[in-house]
């Protein structure tokens, strides 16, 4: 499955149009947030609404499965500077893009150095410490893992305790929450 998905998201869709399928779709997105964005972002936004919680002023966000950042960098304008966003996604193609936009996108925001970071790695074993996240995001990822009890351990393991997981599909809330 994780080939699949590899091959799928790193090698044949280029461009959000790419896409086979309806489930995933480009509405939900605030304008603004989405302003500071180069075209290249922009043109492969693979999720279906935005799970950016607005309430994030200053916490460390995790998106699961990044791809090339979209809900990265909006995150990062919502945490300000004083936050932290780290992207995960195990597709060497998508990274490399969300990486290459890393400086153009800090400028637009006007930023002195860059709030975000983008890692390699499977969203079921993440090379994070313990307790060192206040949010979580993912937008139409969770579903793609083989181990889902996996990622929600991983889940439960990084979240400091009391914060949360946000997905447009995640829950009723669209919230998990760790106790």
């Amino acid at each position: 499955m994780k080939k699949a998905v590899q091959e799928y998201y790193g090698k044949q869709v280029e461009k959000t149009e790419d896409l086979e399928y309806d489930a995933c779709c480009i509405s939900d997105y605030d304008e603004k947030l989405l302003a500071p964005l180069t075209a290249e972002v922009k043109a492969r936004r693979y999720g279906c609404g935005s799970p950016t919680p607005e309430a994030a002023f200053g916490t460390t966000v995790l998106d699961l499965g990044c791809g090339t950042g979209t809900d990265v960098f909006i995150a990062a304008q919502l945490v300000g500077q004083a936050g932290r966003v780290i992207g995960v996604d195990m597709t060497d193609e998508q990274l490399d893009i969300a990486r290459r936009n890393v400086a153009p996108i800090m400028k637009n925001l006007g930023y002195d150095k860059p709030n975000v970071e983008f890692l390699k790695g499977d969203i079921e074993s993440l090379d994070l410490p313990d307790d060192s996240v206040d949010i979580v995001i993912s937008n139409c990822v969770i579903n793609l893992s083989p181990d889902k009890n996996a990622v929600f351990a991983e889940l439960h393991r990084i979240l400091r305790p009391g914060e949360s997981f946000s997905s447009p599909t995640s829950s009723p809330t669209g919230e998990y929450r760790r106790r």
